[in-house]
């Protein structure tokens, strides 16, 4: 408990200070790009790094995600942007969700990490999004299997996450389900801190468990990307 503890304290500080260390060192070999749209699908604009980049792949990453969700994605359309970008568009529901987690990062990060051509460390934006009690903010995977952080900004409003992927195996992708939040009256490190809200359950033989909600505090823009 008291080294959860230690974790849970450097996140805030973190979360409160800016980026961490891990987001500035992902760099993203593609962006996925999500807004929601109120007859419910969800937008879908996915921009690879480099022309070379295999169209098929792409389309095979998008059937991929669709097969994760359950529901064919609709309207996909593929091109190459000069020399320089591949970029897909898309509409499928259920990557913001009413439940927890708000966003289904695991999804999209079984249908891009995996299969022919992998993109492995990647960029999600979920547009006109605030955080609240249900959106994940940071999680390290046991073994660093993947990993994923996320940063509100308010100029375009806007929830960022840098997501990494290290494992081979797509079933080792997924966040703990919803926990209830209790009060620890064992130490007085616990006593101490402050109440947030904990939207992870914490693994089992000490795992270094930190998927947490935002605070009501959303950070400003980021000056360099």
């Amino acid at each position: 408990m008291k080294s959860f503890w230690v974790i849970f304290v450097g996140l805030l500080a973190m979360i409160g200070f800016g980026q961490t260390k891990f987001f500035s060192s992902v760099t993203p070999q593609a962006t996925v790009v999500v807004k929601q749209h109120p007859m419910g699908a969800d937008l879908v604009e996915v921009t690879v790094l480099g022309s070379a980049y295999s169209q098929d792949a792409l389309k095979k990453h998008i059937d991929a995600l669709g097969a994760e969700l359950g529901m064919a994605p609709r309207g996909t359309a593929i091109s190459v942007i000069g020399n320089s970008f591949v970029k897909a568009t898309f509409a499928v529901p259920g990557l913001i969700q009413d439940k927890e987690p708000k966003f289904n990062l695991p999804a999209i990060a079984k249908a891009f990490a995996f299969g022919d051509a992998p993109i492995t460390q990647f960029s999600v934006i979920f547009m006109d999004m605030v955080p609240d009690s249900k959106t994940p903010a940071f999680w390290f995977a046991p073994k660093d299997a993947w990993m994923m952080e996320g940063v509100g900004t308010k100029s375009p409003l806007s929830i960022e996450y840098r997501v990494k992927v290290n494992t081979k195996n797509p079933a080792d992708v997924f966040l703990p389900g919803p926990a209830i939040e209790k009060k620890n009256k064992e130490t007085q490190e616990a006593q101490k801190k402050p109440d947030f809200v904990l939207i992870g359950a914490i693994a089992v033989a000490a795992i270094s468990i930190g998927v947490l909600v935002y605070s009501a505090v959303i950070r400003g823009q980021r000056k360099s990307k």
